[in-house]
């Protein structure tokens, strides 16, 4: 069986493949101390991957926007593991615009067949943005837990960069400030999560260029 490293890496690279194949990468010219990719496209506003690898620790983050005009969920995944256990797994598809999106309601019912041996209680901040059908693995050593969430990861992926193309068409009409401000607010909110400095801490011993990261790439807001 795979061990968690290898498995994580074939997942992040499937879905930078995906990203690759439906939208292009922006130029970054600042130079982060991991892996960094900005892509925008014709399905999404905007598509952020970032992940880096070290003896000890894994970590990977994937957030996809959609077109301002379009109400569908924001599509987010987060992994953060080491040697033999997954630290955290976090994957939904978050409101931004109407919170009854048929892509929610399919999410909801593809990820509830899953039983994760840990599950994890979520603060008020993430209480705020994410649904409540939002995976969230905690400290578990099953193999078969981040074999099912790197599976999803893909699989959703695949069905949201597809149907975002099909409601894009149909969005037009909607009010664009109603989509701005709920994508801003789930971007205000995951900067409230205190563990994303200490985690990046690992990675980068400079504070400034942490809280630049958090600021400008992670969860940019809009104007």
């Amino acid at each position: 069986m795979k061990d968690i490293f290898q498995t994580l890496k074939e997942c992040e690279e499937t879905l930078l493949d995906q990203l690759v194949q439906t939208g292009t990468e922006v130029p970054d010219h600042h130079e982060w101390p991991w892996r960094n990719y900005v892509f925008e496209s014709p399905y999404y506003r905007r598509a952020h991957l970032d992940a880096v690898q070290t003896d000890k620790l894994y970590m990977f983050h994937l957030c996809i926007f959609p077109q301002v005009y379009n109400p569908a969920p924001i599509y987010g995944v987060d992994v953060i593991a080491g040697k033999n256990i997954v630290s955290g797994a976090f994957h939904d598809f978050s409101t931004a615009g109407d919170d009854e999106h048929y892509m929610m309601n399919w999410f909801a019912k593809k990820v509830k067949p899953y039983n994760w041996s840990k599950t994890r209680e979520l603060p008020k901040w993430a209480q705020n943005i994410f649904s409540p059908s939002m995976i969230a693995v905690s400290r578990s050593k099953e193999p078969q837990d981040y074999i099912n969430f790197c599976n999803l990861a893909v699989e959703n992926l695949d069905y949201y960069l597809k149907e975002l193309n099909v409601c894009n068409a149909h969005a037009l009409d909607y009010e664009q400030h109603f989509t701005v401000d709920d994508q801003n607010w789930y971007c205000k909110n995951q900067k409230e999560n205190p563990h994303t400095p200490k985690v990046m801490s690992n990675f980068c011993d400079d504070e400034e260029t942490v809280r630049k990261f958090i600021e400008e790439c992670l969860f940019p807001e809009m104007k």
